[in-house]
């Protein structure tokens, strides 16, 4: 597969009354298209900076990419004028977040919502529009689509108003489809529903997935690429398999030791020692620092470089030797 989308040495800063905020730095890996990759991590760890940064929904002025760059097929978006920026990422990418009601406008009916996206985006007539978003409800399994089209996002259930925002990402057939925790706000039950819709598709449609979580269980379901990341950096990437399977990092063990399992049932769940620092505590050394149990001297003076460890396996953690790897 060819790469789609390449984060390289990617930093974004916010400039806050109290000085700096470091939440991505140097991040790089790719995603490849058609694949799924998930990119996990504690709250605070950068997962949904790195997406916003490609997305240019950073918060102006305070959110700024200060070094690196993010291509496109190869070619640089930060470089590119806004005028087509601004087509790619209405078009080629799309992105759902955990919460629809934040996403959806209350007082505007679903169906006119999605039309939105064909007439504005797509050019379509206002006859097509509304057909093509009755077709998109159906696609994403809403049943008796052409009545919930006249319904207002608060008439909805939350699953419903999830394969909602799906219908609206998926309705200009991007090439990218990042899903911030789109699950996190749903039972047990709907969630399995969601990310079968969401692999169903992704089989359909060919469609890249950047997939933001921090549930392993939804990543062993539907990742075939991982990069696990903690204070704004990459910690470890691989293949999913590799990752269970053979995991490098000190964070990553911890992340796997903490979810339940069937050899764990009914024991108390690991947790990770301590708490995730703030960003100015954890810049000039290795950002796991504080909370690691194999740390040596050398891990609280220096950040350790992102290294292929093995083949296909990159891991920024002093206990392990290897070449730099930019990929």
């Amino acid at each position: 597969m060819s790469k789609l989308i390449e984060f390289n040495n990617l930093h974004t800063t916010f400039f806050t009354d109290s000085g700096p905020v470091h939440a991505v730095n140097g991040v790089t890996f790719s995603i490849e298209e058609g694949s799924t990759t998930a990119v996990v991590g504690e709250s605070g760890s950068g997962k949904s900076v790195t997406a916003l940064s490609l997305m240019g929904l950073l918060p102006r002025p305070y959110g700024k990419i200060e070094e690196g760059d993010i291509l496109y097929k190869g070619k640089s978006i930060l470089s590119m004028e806004k005028e087509e920026r601004r087509m790619l990422r209405s078009r080629d990418l799309a992105m759902i977040f955990q919460e629809p009601m934040t996403s959806l406008n209350p007082a505007l009916k679903i169906g006119f919502q999605i039309e939105e996206v064909y007439r504005r985006i797509m050019g379509l007539s206002k006859a097509d529009a509304k057909k093509k978003a009755v077709e998109m409800l159906e696609m994403v399994e809403i049943k008796d689509a052409e009545n919930k089209a006249r319904s207002y996002p608060h008439e909805l259930s939350g699953g419903q108003r999830q394969r909602v925002m799906i219908a609206m990402a998926l309705a200009s057939s991007p090439k990218l489809l990042i899903a911030d925790e789109p699950t996190t706000a749903l039972d047990v039950t709907i969630q399995k529903e969601v990310l079968e819709l969401m692999e169903s598709l992704q089989r359909e449609m060919g469609t890249a997935i950047m997939l933001i979580t921090h549930d392993l269980g939804v990543v062993a379901q539907m990742a075939d690429h991982v990069v696990v990341m903690y204070g704004g950096r990459v910690m470890e990437k691989s293949d999913v398999c590799t990752i269970f399977d053979r995991p490098l990092h000190p964070y990553t063990i911890g992340l796997l030791r903490a979810r339940p399992t069937l050899e764990n049932r009914g024991e108390k769940l690991y947790n990770i020692p301590g708490n995730v620092p703030p960003p100015s505590e954890m810049e000039g050394h290795c950002p796991f620092y504080s909370r690691c149990d194999k740390r040596m001297d050398i891990c609280g003076r220096e950040v350790p470089r992102l290294r292929e460890h093995r083949p296909g396996q990159c891991v920024a953690c002093f206990l392990y030797e290897g070449e730099a790897c930019c990929d």
